[in-house]
């Protein structure tokens, strides 16, 4: 059960940093199209 709930945590990080990544990837473009 461990084991799970572990795997269960590494894909909701996953989930954040892809979320992250992509905002963080948005936010570049705003910049390059800004300038």
């Amino acid at each position: 059960m461990e084991k799970k709930k572990k795997k269960k945590k590494k894909k909701t990080n996953s989930s954040t940093v892809v979320r992250r990544r992509r905002l963080i990837t948005s936010n570049v473009s705003a910049l390059d199209a800004q300038e």
